[in-house]
């Protein structure tokens, strides 16, 4: 984004302790995380109009970015209802100054409704509330998935792709998701492997 700061970047275990040290700031950084989602009531207010849940890093614990994913299964015809209520709900909160909303309702029948800084304990996150009419343009699929392919190797293995492109500047778009598919499904195991695989060029 024009004028933001730096990436920054959640730092990595140290060599030898991998498995055991990367679980334990995921799982700090996840509780947090649902504090914000719980405090803020986004899982709640959305009561007849549709099925809300955390997904994204968040929700299986691969945290590189302080970014939280809420995604809502709407009911027909609630689409905006919904987007109007999350708004509502978001500016409820005196740390809440600002909010954007995007139109997605061409091609994915959806509205996004985020925040780009709520303070938390270990930093700024920010905060997207996607809502869309088509319950399989949600995450709610992907983070079954990921939960029950993810191992101590895999997730050192995503966490260190995931830090290495975030420096870079390059881990936005979607990009997480083709990193689970690299070295959940197709089975990659080191980091040059996954970044050609994404057609990221490592340096020599």
């Amino acid at each position: 984004m024009p004028g933001s700061a730096s990436p920054q970047v959640l730092p990595a275990a140290p060599a030898g302790t991998e498995h055991r040290s990367e679980e334990e700031p995921q799982v700090a950084l996840q509780a947090e995380a649902h504090r914000i989602v719980t405090k803020l009531g986004l899982l709640n207010c959305f009561s007849g109009l549709g099925e809300a849940r955390v997904v994204g890093s968040v929700a299986v614990g691969l945290i590189v970015k302080r970014d939280i994913d809420v995604h809502v299964a709407v009911e027909s015809g609630a689409l905006t209802a919904a987007a109007d209520k999350a708004c509502h709900t978001l500016l409820d909160s005196p740390k809440v100054r600002e909010i954007r909303i995007t139109d997605y309702r061409q091609g994915k029948a959806a509205l996004k409704v985020a925040i780009d800084q709520f303070p938390g304990g270990s930093g700024n996150w920010s905060i997207d509330v996607w809502l869309t009419e088509v319950p399989s343009n949600t995450g709610f699929t992907l983070v079954e998935h990921v939960l029950s392919r993810l191992t101590p190797d895999s997730r050192a293995l995503i966490l260190e792709v995931k830090r290495q492109l975030h420096s870079q500047g390059l881990l936005r778009d979607g990009l997480s998701c083709r990193i689970y598919e690299a070295v959940l499904d197709r089975g990659l195991a080191s980091v040059d492997a996954v970044k050609s695989y994404l057609g990221i060029t490592c340096p020599p």
